[in-house]
């Protein structure tokens, strides 16, 4: 057996950091393929972390009992359970995981406008617009990339609202690994503390 200090698994955990930060990267409105290659790469990386802990420390004394508990509470998770079946559902199916909007801009008037459901003037030029000093509110709706609940094995799975019993702000998909990965580096530590000497 290798010289077991788990490094297969820290590779791969440093491919999923690679991965996070290329999702950071690619946030932009004009790069959704390549965010969602790098979506697809981080949940990959996080599988074959799990696997490689496992195979490392599986001959381990205690090991599978202590990695037993840690999947109880992945399968128990909201978010870690989420990352295990869209990489499932990603490998396996063609269903997406992500959502990709362009952002827009919401124009209402006031109901005390005197244009409230009339019609905007037109300029010579076929240009709309409103005169000045009309009470009317624009709203620009920021780009966004959510995440999209994931069919696998015939069971549906909502993008994750709590991890670890907390609530998450939002289901976006960069704050999501960002949580996921931090408990796998902290699973990685506990793994070394307790079964390297």
């Amino acid at each position: 057996m290798e010289n077991n200090n788990f490094k297969k698994a820290e590779s791969e955990i440093i491919k999923a950091e690679s991965a996070l930060s290329n999702l950071i990267k690619f946030g932009g409105v004009d790069f959704f393929e390549k965010y969602e290659e790098a979506w697809e790469y981080f949940l990959n990386r996080i599988q074959r972390f799990r696997n490689k802990l496992y195979q490392s420390g599986k001959k381990l004394k205690g090991f599978i009992q202590w990695y037993q508990n840690h999947e109880k509470e992945r399968k128990n998770d909201e978010l870690l359970n989420y990352l295990f079946h869209a990489r499932n559902a990603d490998e396996h199916t063609l269903q997406p995981s992500l959502s990709d909007f362009k952002g827009d801009v919401k124009i209402e008037f006031s109901i005390k406008s005197r244009f409230y459901g009339k019609p905007l003037i037109k300029d010579s030029r076929g240009n709309s617009y409103i005169p000045v000093g009309e009470e009317i509110q624009f709203f620009f709706i920021e780009p966004s990339r959510k995440l999209l609940p994931v069919v696998d094995s015939g069971v549906k799975y909502d993008a994750p609202s709590k991890h670890l019993g907390v609530n998450l702000n939002n289901n976006d998909p960069v704050e999501i690994s960002k949580n996921g990965l931090d408990y796998y580096k902290k699973l990685l530590l506990e793994a070394r503390r307790l079964f390297i000497t």
